[in-house]
């Protein structure tokens, strides 16, 4: 039986912190030049904010509310709630079913750490052990289109290959106030958009193809 690739997306949202946490947590920013409590304080409350939202994007502390995979050309199973664990047991399951596989996706390297992390948080050691851990099980699409460039977003790839864009025109800093106003199946269809998309921009630069052997 061949390897089979597994598209995966995931959305966050910052994690949940107690005031205090909040504080410890934005206390440690505080530029190194500010030395009087009065401004210290000012400075923690001006910027509290700023430091919970960064955290969506830190894999040790985001919240992960969506995940959406596919095998090979396959339409995407997509899982999403407030509580992380059933996400994490769904992609769990889904993993053990595949058998032989490696993970693909945009900027995909990241997703798998912050699932990693919170798989490790939620008790999940079962995915833990179903994600890769060497570099070559992953085929990061972004990685593999753009050796000599910096950051490009999926969207602007997509755009670059002709392709149509993201769901809705919703972007990754547009989902947790989303998820905030109630908007849940509209942030899932996004995750299973972005697999699809960048499958699709894999397809279109010619770094993958799917595998029409596999058993």
């Amino acid at each position: 039986m061949s390897i089979a690739t597994v598209w995966l997306d995931i959305e966050t949202i910052p994690t949940a912190w107690t005031l205090a946490e909040g504080y410890a947590a934005t206390l440690e920013r505080v530029p190194g030049n500010y030395s009087k409590p009065d401004s210290i304080a000012r400075w923690v409350a001006e910027h509290m904010a700023e430091t919970w939202e960064r955290t969506a994007l830190d894999p040790l502390l985001a919240q992960v509310v969506c995940i959406s995979a596919a095998v090979e050309d396959e339409e995407p199973t997509t899982w999403y709630g407030d509580a992380p664990g059933p996400l994490v047991d769904g992609l769990a399951a889904f993993l053990r079913d595949v058998s032989d596989h490696r993970i693909a996706g945009w900027h995909v390297l990241w997703d798998v750490d912050v699932l990693r992390w919170q798989a490790a948080r939620c008790g999940c050691g079962d995915l833990g052990r179903l994600l890769p851990t060497r570099r070559y099980d992953v085929l990061d699409v972004h990685e593999a289109t753009t050796l000599s460039r910096g950051r490009i977003g999926l969207a602007k790839a997509a755009a670059a290959c002709g392709l149509a864009g993201k769901v809705d025109g919703i972007h990754g800093g547009d989902v947790w106030r989303l998820w905030g106003a109630g908007e849940r199946a509209k942030v899932a269809e996004y995750c299973a958009g972005d697999v699809r998309l960048a499958r699709d921009v894999a397809i279109a630069t010619g770094v993958w193809a799917p595998n029409r052997e596999r058993s």
